[in-house]
C-alpha cells in the first residue's frame, strides 16, 4: 500500500479575477478545497477558505485572513468551528471585541455559554450587564426614589392668637365679647354672662327663708 503523504499531489488550480482555488479529490469521497483573494492587507489575503483536510500534511489548514472561514479560523473576522479574532462566530468563539456561538468570549458576547467583560446573554452568562438563567454580573443597580422634601410648617404664634377684625376692627386686635343690651320700653336691661348666672344660682341657697 503506497504512502500517499509520500506521493505528489496534484491539484486542480483554478484562477479567478479575485483569487485562486486550489482542490483536491481523494479516491473515498472526501474533498480539499481552498481559495487565496489576491489583495492583501497587513500580509494577509483579504479572503482565506478552507475546506477538507489537506492531502500533503494529511492536516486541516487554518483559514488565516483579514476575513477567515474554515474548520479553524482566524483573522479580524474569523468563522469556523474554533474561531479566534477581534470578531469571532463559531461553535468555539474567541472574540476580542465581539463573540457568537455555543461558547463565546468576548467585550459582547452572545452564546450558551457567554463570558464578557461588558455584556453577555445566554444560557450561561458573565459580564457588567449579564442576561441568562445562570446569571453573574454587577447589573444596574435599581435607582431609588428620593423622598419628598416636606414644607416646613408655619410657627404659631406664642401666647394669646391674635385675630383679625371683623366688620371694622382692625387686623391684630383683641377681640373682646360685647354686652348685649335691649331696650324695653325706658329701661335697659343688660344680659348678664354665663359665669354671672351660675355664681347667681349658686348662692340662692344659702339665703332660703324657711317657711313658717
Amino acid at each position: 500500500m503506497q504512502n500517499m503523504l509520500l506521493e505528489k499531489v496534484e491539484y486542480q488550480i483554478e484562477e479567478t479575477p479575485r483569487g485562486t482555488w486550489r482542490r483536491f479529490a481523494y479516491p473515498t469521497g472526501g474533498l480539499f478545497a481552498e481559495f487565496r483573494s489576491h489583495r492583501q492587507l497587513w500580509g494577509l489575503p483579504v479572503l482565506h477558505y478552507t475546506r477538507g483536510i489537506c492531502p500533503e500534511t494529511g492536516r486541516r489548514i487554518v483559514a488565516r485572513g483579514v476575513v477567515g472561514v474554515g474548520r479553524l479560523a482566524t483573522g479580524v473576522i474569523a468563522v469556523g468551528h474554533a474561531s479566534f479574532g477581534v470578531i469571532a462566530i463559531g461553535q468555539l468563539a474567541v472574540g476580542l471585541i465581539f463573540g457568537l456561538g455555543q461558547a463565546a468570549t468576548g467585550a459582547v458576547a452572545l452564546g450558551q455559554l457567554a463570558i464578557a467583560l461588558l455584556f453577555g446573554a445566554g444560557q450561561i452568562a458573565t459580564g457588567a450587564v449579564a442576561i441568562a438563567q445562570i446569571a453573574l454580573g454587577n447589573g444596574p443597580r435599581p435607582v431609588r426614589p428620593r423622598p419628598p422634601r416636606l414644607e416646613p410648617r408655619p410657627r404659631r404664634p406664642r401666647g394669646r392668637r391674635l385675630l383679625q377684625g371683623v366688620g371694622h376692627e382692625t387686623p391684630g386686635t383683641l377681640i373682646r365679647p360685647r354686652q348685649t343690651s335691649v331696650n324695653a320700653g325706658s329701661q335697659e336691661t343688660r344680659k348678664t354672662t354665663p359665669l354671672k348666672h351660675f355664681l347667681l344660682v349658686s348662692w340662692l341657697p344659702a339665703f332660703h327663708i324657711p317657711s313658717g
